[in-house]
């Protein structure tokens, strides 16, 4: 802060605080990221609002031309308009969510995800028992002599 430029501090701590905002949301928007670039960041925070304008505004145009008015006005690609469409419009879907919808006994999507690779404490104990066999054989090779 430069108090010289006759900026009132509040104005100027105003704008970080609300970058640092910002910014914040699109880190922790989905535990999958959105684009990063500044014309990404305009799509992510724009794109609701403008839809909902013109879908007000006009109600005949179809999901496609809305999508192609989007990248005008803010400058980005077609497809990017339709991918940021297509990940804000679907939630976030938990693993734990019963797999069969309305079905309180039904297993979780999570029992479904099936691993054949060993449990992470039988891979330290295999890692274990591995280093002490090899300890052992060095050892025991230093004992023999060359005919045996």
């Amino acid at each position: 802060f430069e108090p010289e430029r006759d900026v009132r501090f509040s104005t100027y701590a105003s704008w970080w605080i609300r970058a640092s905002i910002q910014d914040y949301i699109l880190r922790n928007w989905s535990i999958v990221r959105g684009g990063t670039s500044s014309a990404q960041k305009a799509l992510f925070f724009n794109l609701r609002r403008l839809r909902a304008k013109l879908a007000k505004g006009d109600t005949q145009l179809t999901l496609q031309s809305i999508h192609q008015e989007i990248a005008a006005a803010l400058g980005v690609s077609l497809s990017d308009v339709q991918t940021m469409d297509a990940r804000l419009s679907g939630n976030d879907a938990s693993l734990q969510a019963p797999s069969v919808s309305g079905d309180a006994e039904s297993a979780e999507k999570m029992d479904f995800l099936v691993s054949d690779d060993p449990l992470p404490d039988e891979q330290v104990s295999n890692m274990i028992d591995g280093e002490r066999r090899r300890v052992w054989l060095a050892s025991a090779l230093k004992h023999l002599n060359e005919r045996e």
